[in-house]
C-alpha cells in the first residue's frame, strides 16, 4: 500500500490489515445461526474493509504526490 517509501506507513498498513483479518475471523467464528444476518454481517465487513484500505491508499498517494511536488519545486529553483 505504501510501496516501501513511507516512513511508518507500511507498519500502519500491516497493522490495519491484521486487525481487519482478526475481525473477519472473529465474526466468522461466531457461526451466526441466521444465514441472512450472517451474510449481511459478512458483506458489511467486506465493504468496511474495502473502504478502509481505499482510504489508507489514498492518504499515502496524496502524501507521495505532495512530496514529489515539493521536490520538483525545489529542483526548479
Amino acid at each position: 500500500m505504501c510501496l516501501g517509501v513511507c516512513s511508518n506507513g507500511c507498519a500502519t498498513s500491516e497493522d490495519m490489515l491484521w486487525k481487519l483479518e482478526a475481525l473477519q475471523t472473529f465474526v466468522f467464528d461466531l457461526h451466526w445461526p441466521d444465514e441472512v444476518f450472517a451474510e449481511h454481517i459478512n458483506q458489511r465487513l467486506r465493504t468496511l474493509s474495502t473502504e478502509m484500505i481505499e482510504a489508507a491508499a489514498n492518504r499515502c498517494a496524496r502524501r507521495h504526490l505532495h512530496r514529489i511536488t515539493i521536490k520538483s519545486t525545489e529542483v526548479s529553483k
